[in-house]
């Protein structure tokens, strides 16, 4: 059985030509995504001390009844470590009102609800992207459920900084 039966045809049906391009293809597609992909990063990842304050949504007052300064803290959905909690404050809830007839926002408090402003201070893998504490980014801005000995809440990362 012959494998040529054309000129530059294998099996009769394939062109050298067209296996040639091919090839080729994949190979300039390769090379692209692995141009594309790789970021590179200044430096290798260190470990540094992090604070971040993390401020709550909205939580009842004895919320606070349970929080102590070097309480271990936690990722309530992924169970990650998240640091010890440095400080905290709670303030009463507010809410913008909008009155259209005089035309002005204010800020009411609303009864028995009150935010929870949090530090937080963690060892961090620190890189050109990331501060990394166990498996979670903390980023401000992030949104993440926070748990402790008898409480949970989410909230946000409001401040970041490196300590010593």
């Amino acid at each position: 059985m012959k494998t040529t039966k054309k000129p530059g045809l294998i099996f009769g049906k394939i062109s050298i030509i067209d296996i040639v391009i091919v090839a080729l293809a994949l190979v300039v597609m390769v090379y692209g995504f692995s141009v594309f992909t790789n970021r590179s990063v200044t430096g290798d990842p260190s470990r540094v001390k992090i604070q971040y304050t993390f401020e709550t949504n909205s939580v009842i007052e004895s919320f606070g009844d349970q929080l102590f300064v070097g309480a271990d803290l936690y990722n309530s959905s992924r169970n990650h470590y998240l640091g010890k909690l440095v400080s905290f404050e709670i303030k009463p809830y507010e809410v913008e009102v909008k009155n259209l007839e005089k035309g002005i926002i204010t800020k009411e408090i609303v009864p028995e609800q009150f935010v929870a402003t949090l530090v937080i201070e963690a060892e961090a893998v620190a890189d050109a992207y990331h501060y990394r504490v166990t498996q979670e980014d903390i980023k401000i801005g992030a949104s993440i459920p926070v748990k402790g000995k008898g409480f949970a809440s989410l909230g946000y990362v409001v401040g970041l900084k490196e300590v010593e």
